[in-house]
C-alpha cells in the first residue's frame, strides 16, 4: 500500500509538473504570437497611413491643378473680354469721329446752298 501511495503521489507530482509545463508553454507561445501579431498590425497601420496620405496628397494636387487651370482660363477669358471691349470702344470712337465729320460736312453743304 505504501508503494501504491508513493506511486500515486509521484504520479500526481509528475502530472502537476506536466500541466504546469504545458500551461507555461502555451503562455510563451501566446506571448510570441501576440508580439508578432502586434508588429504586423503596427506595420499594416503604417502602410495604410502612408497610402492614405499619398492618395490624399495626390487628390489635393489634382484639385489644386484643376483650380489653377480654372483660374488661368478665367483670367484669359477676362483678358479676351477686356480686349474686345477696348476694340469696341475704339471702333465706337472712330464712328463718333466719322459721324461728327459727316455732320460738319452736312452743315457746310447746307450753308453753301
Amino acid at each position: 500500500a505504501l508503494r501504491t501511495l508513493l506511486a500515486v503521489v509521484a504520479y500526481r507530482e509528475a502530472k502537476c509538473r506536466l500541466d504546469a509545463t504545458v500551461a507555461l508553454q502555451a503562455v510563451l507561445r501566446s506571448v510570441v504570437a501576440r508580439r508578432r501579431f502586434l508588429e504586423q498590425r503596427r506595420a499594416a497601420i503604417c502602410v495604410q497611413s502612408r497610402v492614405r496620405g499619398w492618395r490624399c496628397r495626390s487628390r489635393l494636387g489634382k484639385l489644386k491643378s484643376k483650380a489653377v487651370a480654372d483660374k488661368i482660363r478665367r483670367i484669359r477669358e477676362e483678358d479676351e473680354r477686356a480686349a474686345a471691349l477696348e476694340k469696341a470702344c475704339q471702333e465706337s470712337q472712330k464712328r463718333d469721329l466719322e459721324l461728327e465729320e459727316m455732320k460738319r460736312q452736312l452743315e457746310e453743304t447746307r450753308q453753301r446752298a
